[in-house]
């Protein structure tokens, strides 16, 4: 049961941008729409799903803002987490967080300047019950997890082969007690598997340069340098060639 859920803590991690309103369809992969959701706002559409190792917990009522910037900010729709935020098209990143008191917080890194036109998944994020984090740890991987320390997820997309990016390698600057890639199974790892996701646990704190590179060898492009705070589950999305 928690491998299970542990993969859904790590498996969702995504992006999409669309040009819609609830219920509506956006460009795909490929497209050159500029995602643009009129009156100078493109609409980032995205879910929550609560990792929990109890009961049920609904995903409404979340507060989803952006940090700094325009200071954008809605409440998940429903109780699956559903949600929409309208940002400025103009402007180039956004630290969007999600929030509710019995959950951790989490945040999402998104690079606007590539990202508003690559539409085929969602802005995923996945808190655990804040009292079953500990517990969780412990169980799953052998050591605790550290409140001094934060998660960080890396992912890896690619322009010419979609999401779920495997073969790509992850470097920065912090130091973290383990890494793992996302597949049907975990296993330690610095390189994404076909899930495209790499997650560090019990990651210093502070801000680091990211590098990721295709299987050969190629720079891919995101945001850096990128946050780890204290605590919170950070997600940051790399594109490759």
């Amino acid at each position: 049961m928690l491998r299970v859920l542990l993969s859904m803590l790590l498996l969702a991690l995504g992006l999409a941008i669309c040009a819609c309103g609830p219920g509506g369809d956006g460009p795909v992969p490929g497209d050159d729409d500029d995602s643009s959701g009129g009156d100078g706002f493109i609409t980032v559409h995205g879910g929550v799903e609560i990792i929990t190792v109890g009961e049920y917990r609904p995903a409404g009522d979340i507060r989803i803002y952006e940090d700094g910037g325009s200071g954008a900010e809605t409440y998940t729709e429903t109780e699956e987490g559903d949600w929409y935020l309208q940002l400025p098209a103009d402007q180039q990143q956004a630290m969007v967080r999600g929030a509710r008191d019995d959950l951790t917080e989490v945040s999402f890194f998104l690079d606007l300047r590539w990202q508003r036109d690559r539409v085929d998944h969602l802005v995923l994020f996945n808190p655990f019950v804040a009292d079953e984090r500990d517990a969780f740890f412990v169980e799953e991987f052998g050591f605790p997890f550290d409140p001094q320390r934060g998660l960080l997820h890396v992912g890896a997309v690619s322009r010419t082969q979609g999401t779920e990016f495997a073969g790509a390698t992850v470097e920065m600057g912090l130091d973290y007690e383990a890494s793992f890639a996302v597949d049907d199974e975990l296993g330690p790892a610095t390189t994404t598997d076909t899930q495209g996701i790499l997650a560090f646990l019990n990651v210093e704190v502070g801000e680091t340069e990211i590098i990721v590179r295709d299987p050969q060898g190629q720079l891919c492009v995101g945001v850096n340098p990128v946050p780890v705070e204290a605590g919170i589950t950070s997600h940051v999305v790399y594109e490759c060639p």
